[in-house]
């Protein structure tokens, strides 16, 4: 688990993502940094048999903060299935993205271990 680069994605710290979204409240890197690190302790990524990726449709309105063309998709969710049955859900907050991909969180993380997740649509 690279911090670094995971903090790239919020607009904290200098690169892109800071570029695209120069008005964004910066996340308390401390902060995240102790959810990122708990995250990466406690999931068995050796374990891991599958991911699934959930995203909020894009609402075609600009994110606050943000360049022209980059839209507001609220959270993005990670289900991390592993051997044994044990799934974790990673939620990143106040992802932004354009045509349709997330390019960014705001900086919120958290993981628990839940009973189940989502069906992926067909």
């Amino acid at each position: 688990g690279d911090f670094e680069a995971f903090a790239k994605l919020t607009p904290s710290v200098e690169g892109p993502v800071r570029e695209l979204c120069p008005g964004r409240s910066d996340a308390d890197l401390t902060e995240l940094e102790t959810r990122f690190r708990y995250c990466q302790r406690e999931i068995a990524w050796d374990s891991v048999e599958e991911a699934q990726v959930f995203a909020g449709k894009p609402t075609g309105a600009p994110a606050q903060g943000c360049s022209a063309g980059i839209e507001d998709y609220g959270r993005l969710q990670l289900f991390i299935h592993l051997a044994g049955d044990t799934i974790w859900q990673v939620d990143m907050f106040d992802a932004v993205g354009r045509d349709g991909q997330a390019v960014a969180i705001g900086g919120g993380v958290s993981c628990k271990q839940v009973d189940d997740a989502p069906t992926l649509a067909e």
